[in-house]
């Protein structure tokens, strides 16, 4: 049962490409507000650069009660609470914990070594490094090893290079 007396990291949906500005919005109105970003590089018809996008397209994630999720919805751009047969979705703290260390390590992109001692579906956990702790599954694209993390809270799953020496097979 959804207890609304404790605050909860609340997912919220945003109009496309207006993250970053509710997040500015929500800040300025006193509401703790979490938009994970990543750094990616763009190329246009003269340059290439290096800007800042965030991790989940279309979602923020405010730290309130759940008599204040109104007053949430009440900011421009943003459209709805996130639910499910109708109740508000909110994060866990590990998914929370692994958004936020992804973000803070620069693991969204950074690279990694690669060799053959883990095949792509392998369960994994990891035993060193900022993501010490957390499980998933190893894929294997192009050289490289990831660690896949389904937030469930939201369905969606976020991919982590990381060096294939802080991961060890699940048992």
């Amino acid at each position: 049962m959804e207890n609304k007396d404790n605050p909860r990291w609340y997912i919220f949906y945003c109009r496309s490409r207006s993250e970053k500005k509710v997040f500015d919005l929500l800040t300025k109105s006193d509401f703790n507000a979490f938009l994970p970003i990543i750094k990616v590089m763009r190329q246009w018809s003269d340059r290439k650069k290096m800007v800042l996008v965030p991790m989940l397209p279309g979602y923020m994630f405010v730290y309130c009660l759940h008599a204040n999720i109104y007053n949430v919805v009440q900011t421009d751009n943003i459209v709805a609470p996130v639910k499910i047969a109708g109740k508000n979705l909110f994060l866990r703290d590990y998914e929370l914990d692994f958004l936020k260390k992804i973000e803070e390590n620069d693991l969204f992109d950074s690279a990694s070594s690669s060799s053959k001692r883990f095949s792509k579906g392998d369960k994994v956990i990891v035993i060193d490094g900022p993501l010490k702790g957390f499980e998933g599954e190893c894929i294997r694209e192009e050289g490289k090893n990831y660690l896949q993390i389904q937030i469930e809270s939201i369905g969606q799953c976020i991919k982590a290079k990381i060096n294939e020496s802080n991961l060890q097979v699940k048992t």
